[in-house]
């Protein structure tokens, strides 16, 4: 893997710049990729790929959140995460929500 300088100062998370970079594509494609990858032609989308994969590099949906105005969080309130229905609930809310592009916080009122 080529040198990539980083960008983000502190972190030591590859930013999507720096996939775009090593994908030899601009930053929107990679965004277009991440989340409408339908409309990315197919080589481009596995190039695209390609360099997430190389680099390990994971979207920062607060990031995202802030630029599209769109939080993609949903938040939810149990009784108690120590019990085993709501720990199953718990654990299917995170799957369904991750599987459409979301992120679950939890509370928990006592």
């Amino acid at each position: 893997m080529p040198d990539i300088k980083r960008s983000r100062k502190g972190t030591g998370q590859v930013t999507l710049a720096e996939v775009a970079k090593l994908a030899g594509v601009s930053t929107i494609t990679v965004s277009r990729v991440s989340n409408t990858p339908d409309i990315v032609a197919e080589e481009t989308r596995l190039a695209v790929q390609k360099a997430i994969d190389k680099t390990g590099y994971v979207p920062n949906l607060l990031a995202g959140g802030l630029a599209s105005a769109k939080s993609r969080l949903i938040a939810a309130v149990v009784p108690t995460i120590s019990g085993p229905v709501f720990l199953e609930t718990i654990q299917s809310l995170t799957e369904s929500l991750a599987a459409a592009g979301y992120q679950l916080m939890i509370g928990q009122t006592g």
